[in-house]
């Protein structure tokens, strides 16, 4: 008797996509032609061509039902050759063991027209509906989306189609590479077989650059006694972003840069005082980043464990041993990738926490042991322990990400307001960004191979983790125009006078009045007679040079130098020269002798004394040593 099955896929078309066949294997077979058809609007119309081929004369196919997880679902249509076919939809409870906790699982049931009954039978039928999911124009650019497929042997065939507008203009990034491409009748058609689909999902971005405004609002709060100095983390520079602060209010004392490049604004706070201070500015993100060496000093400072990465634990060295499988890899990016896809497959994104306002940072080994309760702080943290443990060096960055889905890409670091994503460094690419935790929720969008343009910084924790964060934060794409202006105002310092043999002190005060960061790559300070001595590299001569001088946006630069004559009797004039970055600024200084100097009357007349009372000292000495001899001798 030939038996009736279900064939049941499970298909997270918004997440990660499963054609799973729950028949034994061998009773079944099938084969995928998959189109993502992207309009100009950015809707996307998926069309899902499946045969099934029935491989014994047992059993018969008369329906079949796929699992979605979709946040923005229409147009749900299925029909074969004769015509339409009857479909269901039921919203469904999370699946078993599943740690891609995704929102709004519906189940689509299709009934067939005809049983697929008899050995080597065939049948062919089409899914239609249509998403604003997979693809959005983010500020200047489009990003579009496909999940990762998970294949299994009955599926002996996959292939994809991704057609997006040409007005989309040149995909800047595109991962996994195509396997095809084609240009037909205003679209650009990317094909990707089997193999690619199975290892990730597709991320292809159409732009450059991403241009995005951003107000942040923080507040610094003072409990103690005594006034203090405080500091708030503003958005720096890195290799995948440039920044431009246009207003810091109310204006800081000074703002630095520490060891990790952050940009440090520092606050006088009054005793048992709040302060509210106000950030707004532009930033303008690279989807190539630049390249940026670690010297040889800083790579133990990004290898080392800390609070939140017990890269020295056994728990976290035995995880690694079982990652790499006994054989270490021989890049840093090999051993990042491998780190990544444990994390990504390991741990379970916990939503729950979001709604119950629990962001208690856990850690990289805590992770570990209760892999089903984390945020984007513990997909971080565990990457970094682990990575840290390869000897990888490796930073957390914090900041903020645009996300059109907070399902499917949730911020959840102290809050709904900021994310938290890793970044590691290989000597041949640099810093490189990578994001587990999207890449998890998602269920297999690539966030390794090629990073997005929707990421912004606003803190590195690389050596510490306790920098003040913004409380409100308020970031939206722009078409403002980015124009950075790095304005310095340079003002010397040094004495009207210089005489012969007495050293006096120089110092250089460089002001940043721009709104971006100023870099110089050589500061050069010059005389024609007079010696200068740098306190900062111990240099001296009459022409002291200075290299990549960098100072943050409302920052400022105090160098300090001796100055010093050779000639005791001469007088004559100079000139003290600054040139930086083509902006000179000079300052006469008249060298005169040293017996013109207002201290040399005091200078000669305690030399006097001195050597008057020297005089005295060594008279009395020697009375005294001839009494004692000529008592001796009677």
């Amino acid at each position: 008797m030939i038996r009736k099955l279900a064939i049941i896929i499970l298909f997270l078309v918004f997440g990660l996509a499963f054609p799973k066949n729950t028949l034994a294997a061998g009773e079944f077979s099938s084969r995928y032609n998959v189109v993502y058809d992207v309009d100009s609007s950015g809707s996307t119309t998926v069309t899902e061509k499946i045969t099934l081929k029935n491989l014994t004369d047992k059993y018969y196919a008369s329906s079949f039902t796929l699992t979605i997880a979709a946040s923005d679902l229409s147009d749900l249509v299925a029909f074969d050759s004769s015509g339409p076919l009857e479909v269901r939809l039921e919203q469904v409870e999370d699946l078993p063991n599943d740690k891609h906790k995704l929102k709004n699982k519906f189940n689509i049931n299709v009934k067939f027209n005809q049983q697929l009954a008899g050995k080597d039978k065939e049948y062919t039928w089409t899914l239609k509906f249509k998403s604003k999911d997979f693809a959005q124009l983010q500020g200047s650019v489009w990003q579009v989306s496909v999940p990762k497929v998970v294949l299994t042997d009955d599926i002996t065939d996959y292939n994809l189609t991704l057609s997006v507008p040409v007005s989309f203009s040149d995909p800047t990034s595109i991962v996994p590479e195509p396997s095809g491409q084609s240009e037909i009748g205003g679209k650009l058609n990317l094909k990707f077989n089997k193999d690619q689909i199975s290892k990730s999902g597709i991320l292809a971005n159409f732009g450059v650059n991403q241009f995005l405004k951003f107000n942040l609002s923080y507040k610094i709060t003072n409990d103690k006694a005594i006034p203090t100095i405080a500091k708030i983390a503003l958005p720096p520079d890195t290799p995948y972003q440039e920044v431009i602060i246009n207003n810091i209010d109310p204006k800081p004392e000074d703002v630095t840069v520490d060891v990790d490049g952050n940009f440090l604004a520092w606050f006088k706070v009054g005793k048992q005082q709040s302060l509210d201070v106000r950030v707004s500015g532009l930033s303008k993100l690279f989807i190539f980043p630049e390249k940026i060496n670690v010297a040889s000093s800083r790579y133990e400072l990004y290898t080392k464990g800390d609070k939140y990465w017990d890269k020295d634990n056994p728990a976290i060295k035995a995880k690694l041993v079982d990652i790499f499988q006994g054989k270490i890899p021989d890049t840093n990016q090999e051993k990042a990738r491998l780190i990544h896809r444990f994390v990504v497959s390991n741990l379970g994104f916990n939503e729950k926490r979001l709604s119950e306002n629990n962001f208690e940072r856990l850690g990289g080994l805590t992770a570990i042991s209760n892999s089903d309760n984390a945020l984007s702080s513990e997909f971080t943290d565990l990457f970094i322990s682990l990575s840290r443990a390869a000897n990888v060096p490796s930073k957390a960055l914090v900041g903020f990400a645009y996300t059109p889905n907070t399902a499917l890409r949730p911020l959840s670091f102290q809050g709904k307001s900021l994310h938290m994503w890793p970044e590691y460094y290989d000597s041949r690419f640099g810093w490189v960004m990578i994001d587990p935790t999207w890449e998890n929720t998602t269920g297999g969008v690539d966030y390794f191979s090629r990073f997005d343009l929707n990421h912004f910084v606003i803190a590195i924790n690389g050596s510490f983790n306790d920098i003040n964060l913004p409380k409100d934060v308020n970031v939206e794409f722009t078409a403002e125009e980015f124009k950075p202006t790095s304005n310095i105002s340079v003002l010397l310092r040094l004495p009207e006078f210089l005489y012969g043999g007495f050293p006096t002190n120089m110092k250089i005060s460089i002001e940043n009045t721009g709104n971006s960061n100023y870099n110089a790559e050589e500061l050069d300070i010059s005389s024609s007679k007079v010696n200068i001595l740098s306190d900062l590299t111990k240099e001296s001569g009459k022409n002291i040079k200075l290299y990549d001088v960098s100072i943050p946006p409302f920052g400022r630069k105090e160098l300090e130098f001796r100055l010093n004559s050779d000639s005791f009797f001469s007088s004559f004039e100079d000139i003290i020269q600054v040139n930086i970055a083509g902006q000179k600024t000079d300052q006469k200084i008249l060298v005169k002798p040293f017996f013109e100097a207002r201290t040399f009357p005091v200078i000669v007349g305690i030399s006097v004394v001195v050597m008057f009372l020297g005089y005295i000292v060594s008279v009395l000495l020697y009375l005294k040593k001839s009494n004692f001899k000529k008592k001796k001798s009677s």
